[in-house]
């Protein structure tokens, strides 16, 4: 048996994922097959209301690679990846969604590039499957309010479906702003990256979380967090 070349944190926040949690389990279990890194797999129950924490728990009980966090309420995704970053205990930390959406063999090619001295991959979007219309100029609208509005540049589809070394984990672990928008924090951060290109797999049940409104929310937090703009108009 091939020995480990060290642990790698699978980051996953949940909200109301009790459809999803089984079958995504399975493909983080199979894909761990294929690497030759130890797992930890880090759930971050965001104040679920059905019975996402129960199935957390099946799956735990059976896994000594699970962890899991219950936070005490609804938080936000935001709020929610923060926790699973700060708690991470490996090399290296990859965020992916429990829907399905985020494929995780592209995990594989996120861990080479890393291994090459990359401290940031990040998966870009090009097409999503299924995918509404309020959702696909919902994204286009956000993108332009963002790059418009923030002091931070986001390529068009970037996702938080990412990988970050440690010493990025770190150093995202000072920030304090409580209204954040963590793909926007790592851009911010400045350290050097790459953009993996894929194309996001329907759900595998279930509703997506973010609506038009909080993808506008986020956008304008962003404004708030990450831009000088509201502090000059402020002046002004």
């Amino acid at each position: 048996m091939a020995k480990s070349k060290g642990i790698v944190s699978i980051v996953v926040p949940c909200y109301n994922e009790e459809q999803n949690v089984d079958a995504f389990y399975r493909t983080v279990d199979n894909f761990s097959k294929t690497i030759l890194y130890e797992l930890e797999i880090l759930y971050v129950n965001d104040g679920s209301t059905d019975n996402t924490l129960r199935n957390l728990h099946n799956i735990a009980d059976k896994d000594r690679r699970v962890r899991i966090i219950d936070l005490s309420r609804n938080f936000g995704k935001e709020i929610a990846t923060s926790a699973g970053i700060e708690n991470a205990t490996g090399e290296a930390i990859v965020l992916i969604d429990g829907d399905g959406q985020h494929p995780i063999e592209l995990v594989g090619t996120f861990l080479t590039i890393w291994e090459m001295g990359t401290p940031v991959v990040v998966g870009v979007r090009v097409q999503n499957q299924k995918e509404g219309i309020v959702k696909k100029y919902g994204s286009k609208f956000f993108y332009s309010l963002f790059n418009r509005l923030s002091g931070v540049t986001l390529v068009p589809g970037v996702t938080d479906f990412c990988l970050i070394d440690r010493m990025v984990q770190l150093e995202y672990g000072k920030f304090t702003e409580r209204n954040r928008i963590t793909r926007g924090l790592i851009e911010w951060l400045g350290y050097k990256r790459e953009y993996v290109p894929f194309s996001a797999n329907a759900r595998t049940a279930g509703e997506a979380g973010y609506t038009f409104s909080k993808l506008l929310s986020l956008a304008l937090n962003s404004f708030i967090s990450l831009s000088l703009k509201p502090l000059y108009f402020a002046f002004y």
